[in-house]
C-alpha cells in the first residue's frame, strides 16, 4: 500500500528476501536501501523500479553478482539483472554505460547470445573465453581502452560484425583473416573507418576495407612460411604494425602504395 514512497530504507535488519509487491513501488522509488541485510540473491522484481537512482548494499556478502558489476555501484547492480534476465529471451546483451573494467564471468554461460554490447565503459582486456558463445553474430565495444583483442576471436565460428571505434587499438590478430563469417570491423585504426570530423562512410564501403584488411592479414599469414612479405600495389595508407611479428622476414616488398 505504500506505492507513493520515494525513499525506502531497511538497513541493518536480517531480511533475506524481498516480496514481489516491491515491485508496485516501481512509479515512485527513487532510493532504497538494504545495506546489512542477508541478502544472497538479487530479486529480479527490483528490475521494475525503473525510477531507482540510489541503491545501497554496504555490508553484505555480494558474491553471487559478478566482480566487476559489484565495482561498478548499486544502481548498475539493478541494470545488470535486469538486462540479463531480458537478453535471456532475446538473445542481444547491452551492457553499455556501466562503468565495467572487465567483461563479468556471468555473461560467459549465456551461450544464446547472438549479439553483446560493452560500450562506453573501462575495459582494457578481453577474455578469450568469450568464444564460447559459439552463435554471436555481432560483438560492440567501442570506446573503452582496448589495444587489441585476444587472438581466439578466430575461433567465433559465426561472428560477422566488430566494432572497436574508439579504442587505442594498435594491432589485431593475424587470425581474423581465418574467419569466413567475419565481414565488418569498424575501428579507427587501420584505415578501417575515418575519424571524426571526417564524413561517415557506407556499410558497403566498411565492409570493402574490412575484406582488403583481411587480404593484408592473409599475405602477412603465409610470410610466416615463406619469409617474404608482398604487399606491393594494395593501395595502404600505412605500414601494418602487424607486420613487424614477423621476425624471420628476408624479403619485404611494399612499393606502389599511398604511404
Amino acid at each position: 500500500n505504500m506505492t507513493f514512497l520515494t525513499s525506502l530504507s531497511l538497513t541493518h535488519n536480517a531480511i533475506c528476501s524481498i516480496p514481489p509487491a516491491i515491485r508496485a513501488m516501481g512509479p515512485s522509488l527513487t532510493a532504497l536501501d538494504l545495506s546489512h541485510n542477508r541478502l544472497c540473491s538479487i530479486p529480479l522484481d527490483l528490475r521494475f523500479l525503473t525510477k531507482l537512482d540510489v541503491f545501497g548494499t554496504a555490508g553484505m556478502d555480494m558474491d553471487f553478482l559478478p566482480a566487476a558489476v559489484r565495482q561498478a555501484g548499486g544502481k548498475n547492480m539493478l541494470r545488470f539483472i535486469a538486462v540479463v534476465h531480458d537478453a535471456m529471451q532475446t538473445g542481444t546483451l547491452s551492457l553499455t554505460d556501466m562503468n565495467l573494467s572487465e567483461v563479468p564471468e556471468d555473461v560467459l554461460g549465456m551461450t544464446n547470445l547472438t549479439e553483446l554490447r560493452l560500450d562506453n565503459n573501462d575495459i582494457a582486456h578481453l577474455p578469450g573465453t568469450l568464444t564460447v558463445l559459439k552463435g554471436l553474430k555481432t560483438f560492440s565495444c567501442e570506446n573503452n581502452k582496448l589495444r587489441t583483442i585476444p587472438t581466439d576471436f578466430e575461433r567465433f565460428p559465426r561472428l560477422q560484425r566488430i566494432s572497436l571505434l574508439g579504442n587505442p587499438i594498435d594491432e589485431l590478430p593475424l587470425g581474423l583473416c581465418k574467419m569466413t563469417s567475419l565481414t565488418e570491423i569498424a575501428s579507427y585504426s587501420h584505415d578501417l573507418v575515418p575519424r571524426p570530423p571526417a564524413a561517415k562512410i557506407s556499410k558497403d564501403q566498411l565492409i570493402d576495407n574490412t575484406f582488403a584488411l583481411l587480404d593484408t592479414f592473409e599475405h602477412m599469414m603465409k610470410a610466416y612460411e615463406t619469409r617474404r612479405l608482398i604487399l606491393a600495389d594494395m593501395s595502404l595508407a600505412f605500414f601494418p604494425n602487424e607486420a613487424f611479428q614477423i621476425s624471420s622476414l628476408t624479403d619485404l616488398d611494399i612499393s606502389l602504395n599511398n604511404f
